[in-house]
């Protein structure tokens, strides 16, 4: 399971969709989370601003608590029920599901 805030890697360092994709074509269990569009939103460009900070933290809050069964259902093995896809879209802001241990 990742989370993953920035949707671009800094730097020389693959993107984390790119580095979920080669982990579930590997056969691990892939949830890669990011932020929505409401809480890109609510974060704003600079992460240092502190007036910014009650509002991309109550975004951040509802985006873990609508993701929740989905990240429980990765961490105990099981898929998610929606199906959700093996990696998420460039840009971040959604799921990037799970793809099925090998062996299992």
């Amino acid at each position: 399971m990742a989370i993953a805030t920035p949707s671009v890697a800094p730097g020389p360092h693959p993107a984390a969709q790119r580095q979920a994709a080669e982990l579930a074509a590997e056969g691990a269990d892939i949830l890669l989370l990011s932020l929505d569009r409401t809480a890109r939103r609510a974060r704003g460009r600079n992460m240092t601003a502190d007036a910014r900070g009650p509002g991309a933290a109550r975004a951040g809050h509802a985006r873990a608590t609508a993701l929740l069964g989905k990240a429980a259902a990765t961490w105990h093995g099981r898929r998610p029920t929606d199906g959700a896809a093996a990696v998420s879209p460039p840009g971040g802001g959604e799921i990037a599901g799970t793809a099925a241990r090998a062996g299992r």
